[in-house]
């Protein structure tokens, strides 16, 4: 092989791996979000069952000590004052 040819050999090499570094560049950049979306909601999934298993295991609301309200004739609307 003559010395001339080894330089265009090389040169071909360095390109092909720089056009296959692109390419998988651009793959990975059109599969992040849809990563990030399932990670995402791979983290609200497992903060929702975090918060279910908690709201299960707190006592009923008999136990806080609120009593039925004794109902009069005058009341109170939740919104102003009529």
């Amino acid at each position: 092989m003559r010395p001339s040819e080894l330089m265009t050999q090389a040169s071909g090499r360095v390109a092909a791996r720089g056009i296959d570094f692109e390419a998988e560049l651009a793959r990975r950049a059109r599969r992040a979000p849809a990563t990030a979306i399932r990670a995402g909601r791979r983290r609200i999934d497992t903060i929702h069952q975090a918060a279910s298993d908690r709201a299960r295991r707190l006592p009923p609301v008999s136990e806080f000590g609120r009593r039925a309200r004794t109902h009069s004739w005058v009341t109170r609307s939740g919104i102003g004052l009529g």
